[in-house]
């Protein structure tokens, strides 16, 4: 897949990295090492030619000691710097780590999801998403506007190497409305035939370490993998190099217990058919 060119945001967000470290009076060289970037790399996000991840601003502006307002205004550029053009008018309206994930997905070459009790959320419907996010205790305020962030998230289905793998438990959940999961099991059969790689593992596979919890793995051209973590409060993003070598590993076991796409399809319509 061809690498997308840097947006204007990304630009700016540059400069912007460049002025503080001038103004420090730091050089390249210096601020390059206590990032743990090589000087070139450095030299390439405050031109733009490179977009920074979070964490990689974060440190900056720790280096930088950017404080209060200016350091929330320059994470936020961040978010949504190389996003797309809908994540950054709505980013207003959606938690930070909402925008951090969609971000990423839009980055990202290949991603993979592993669901162990709920539907992805690049593969719920509509209404999946707002009974998931009502029994959590998301505020009827807000509950809008994410479901149309998460409608728009996957777009990128059909831009990107994706696969998911999902525990069989997850599509046997019971919702106040049984029509909620009937067509949801019905949209994942209709994804999987449209080519969408959706795999699920059969309650019967014998004991994983998948059952800990389920987490996405982002992989990218320019920068390491990182592995999303869906909390109940908060959102974690894993970069270090054992953590994701982890849960690769996972990813690699969970491949071996899945059902192929065929017997995915079987399996799905038979639990809908027992509803």
């Amino acid at each position: 897949m061809a690498k997308r060119a840097p947006g204007a945001k990304t630009k700016a967000l540059g400069a912007e990295l460049r002025a503080l470290r001038e103004a420090r009076g730091m050089n390249q060289a210096d601020v390059a090492a206590r990032l743990e970037v090589s000087e070139p790399t450095l030299s390439r996000i405050e031109t733009g030619r490179r977009a920074p991840d979070l964490e990689e601003v974060a440190t900056l502006l720790a280096i930088y000691e950017v404080t209060g307002q200016r350091k929330e205004e320059l994470l936020d550029m961040a978010r949504t710097a190389n996003g797309p053009s809908w994540l950054q008018a709505m980013a207003p309206r959606l938690p930070h780590d909402s925008v951090t994930l969609a971000t990423l997905e839009h980055d990202a070459t290949a991603v993979t999801d592993w669901a162990l009790m709920l539907v992805p959320g690049l593969l719920q419907t509509m209404e999946y998403s707002e009974a998931v996010m009502r029994h959590v205790g998301v505020p009827d305020s807000e509950i809008g506007d994410r479901v149309i962030a998460r409608k728009r998230r996957q777009e990128r289905l059909r831009e990107v190497d994706y696969t998911a793998f999902l525990y069989e438990a997850a599509l046997t959940v019971p919702f106040d409305d049984d029509r909620v999961m009937a067509n949801q099991l019905r949209h994942l059969v209709e994804l999987i035939q449209e080519g969408v790689s959706v795999r699920i593992v059969p309650a019967a596979a014998p004991a994983h370490a998948g059952l800990v919890g389920s987490f996405m793995l982002l992989r990218f051209i320019d920068r390491m993998p990182t592995v999303h973590v869906e909390l109940a409060q908060s959102d974690a993003f894993l970069s270090d190099q054992d953590e994701v070598a982890y849960y690769a590993a996972v990813v690699e076991r969970l491949s071996e217990l899945a059902l192929d796409t065929s017997h995915s399809v079987r399996l799905i319509r038979q639990i809908a058919e027992r509803r």
